[in-house]
């Protein structure tokens, strides 16, 4: 049993990095500006409830304000256009994931996915889904960007499908061609669980 929760916690210290990296890369998103024009009043509600969604989902506050936050990223899926309303719809199955409800989450990012497909933020989005399919045939391209992220969601996948052979297998690789990356190291205190 202890080694579950140590798998457990492993697994959750990451889903932290892992939200973290996809804040990150929305506020870059954000902060550039997803569109060149002026925004109209609705990609600027839009924007608001995004923002306030964001806030309350990363304030560490709870279930509480996962339940507001995903109210918020909803708001911001109806009214938003283009990327605003593709991330608000993977901040949603994010929640909806983390609240144990994993195939309408997968489902929402597989939606989003098939919406951003070329995208810099298709790496993204095709290892929060989880499918270990889509993250193999991602993996197939030459020079994925982003693998060392997508590699390490892959053996996550695979070790949550109880595949544990292949989930190490995948660790070794991504400690073998990026012995640098923050995933490198996560990688290794997964598999120190796994052993």
């Amino acid at each position: 049993m202890s080694e579950k929760k140590d798998l457990a916690d492993v697994l959750y210290e990451n889903w932290k990095l892992i939200a973290g990296v996809v804040a990150l890369i929305i506020v870059l998103v954000i902060g550039f500006g997803v569109y060149s024009h002026v925004r109209t009043k609705k990609a600027e509600e839009a924007s608001y409830y995004f923002s306030k969604g964001l806030q309350l989902m990363f304030s560490g506050n709870g279930t509480q304000n996962y339940d507001k936050a995903l109210e918020l990223f909803k708001k911001a899926e109806q009214i938003g256009v283009g990327k605003e309303a593709i991330l608000a719809k993977v901040m949603e199955a994010k929640i909806l994931i983390n609240k144990g409800k994993v195939e309408e989450g997968r489902k929402l990012l597989k939606d989003a996915l098939s919406e951003i497909k070329g995208s810099y933020l298709e790496p993204i989005i095709t290892a929060e889904a989880g499918d270990a399919k889509l993250l193999e045939e991602y993996l197939k391209r030459d020079n994925p960007f982003l693998e060392d992220y997508v590699r390490f969601r892959l053996a996550m996948t695979y070790l949550a499908e109880g595949k544990k052979k292949e989930a190490k297998e995948q660790l070794m690789t991504l400690k073998g061609k990026f012995p640098s990356s923050p995933f490198a190291r996560d990688a290794e205190r997964v598999m120190e669980v796994m052993r």
